[in-house]
């Protein structure tokens, strides 16, 4: 029996509000089996926003905006990695 892995794509984004609905769709429709995790750095153009709304139609999308903008984002990464069970 072929099991199915568990996939994570990670972004971060800043003012990427006209680019990330396409990047998303592409995702999406090609069909992958895979969660979107984004990790926004409080873009100025709103990013977030735009990612919410994807959020209404795609429920493989994970946002975090973060609290100052010099975080680590591998610091998310791991604990939504870890806490998700993903293998790749």
């Amino acid at each position: 029996m072929l099991v199915k892995k568990k996939i994570l794509i990670f972004t971060a984004t800043y003012n990427e509000k006209d680019n990330i609905e396409h990047l998303i769709r592409s995702i999406n429709e090609n069909n992958l089996e895979v969660d979107i995790f984004i990790i926004d750095d409080q873009s100025p153009d709103h990013t977030y926003v735009k990612i919410k709304d994807l959020q209404k139609e795609y429920s493989n999308i994970f946002l975090k905006i973060r609290n100052q903008i010099f975080q680590n984002d591998d610091v998310f990464k791991y604990k939504h990695k870890k806490n998700n069970k993903y293998k790749y």
